[in-house]
């Protein structure tokens, strides 16, 4: 697991969790964990088993607002290249079905699991085949036990 010790709750503020290269916990997301963006450009299933090497899965949002505000972060880091992100099937990995994250008119693919959610640069997420190739990010949830 990279993250090395849960947040700790200081004066009403979570601290940072401590991350191990190459994951960092991101400003304003700092309850999702550790998180980490790769450059390397996978399709969907090699990017989730890259993440589980890690002791990680793709980034799920708890809100839409979270997606958001690590979209804006990659989008201001001059980080602009597409992502996948943990959303199969119009659902986030943990069961959710994925609302508020869509550019308008999206999703329009499938339904069967060949279709997943990717975080696009300068729009919000659209759904595409999940053998194209994109960079991912994983997370390292720190609800997740500590190895």
């Amino acid at each position: 697991m990279r993250l090395t010790e849960r947040p700790v709750l200081l004066d009403g503020l979570l601290s940072p969790p401590a991350c191990s290269s190459p994951f960092a916990a991101i400003p304003m997301l700092e309850d999702l964990g550790c998180l980490y963006r790769s450059p390397t450009a996978r399709n969907w299933n090699a990017s989730r088993e890259d993440c589980y090497r890690y002791g990680a899965d793709l980034f799920v949002a708890s809100t839409p607002e979270q997606f958001h505000v690590l979209k804006n972060h990659y989008y201001t880091a001059n980080l602009r290249n597409y992502k996948w992100v943990g959303i199969i099937a119009r659902n986030w990995l943990d069961g959710r079905l994925a609302v508020d994250v869509w550019n308008s008119g999206e999703p329009n693919g499938a339904v069967d699991g060949t279709v997943c959610g990717v975080m696009q640069p300068s729009y919000t997420m659209d759904d595409t085949y999940c053998s194209s190739n994109f960079e991912y990010v994983c997370q390292a949830n720190q609800t997740a036990p500590l190895a």
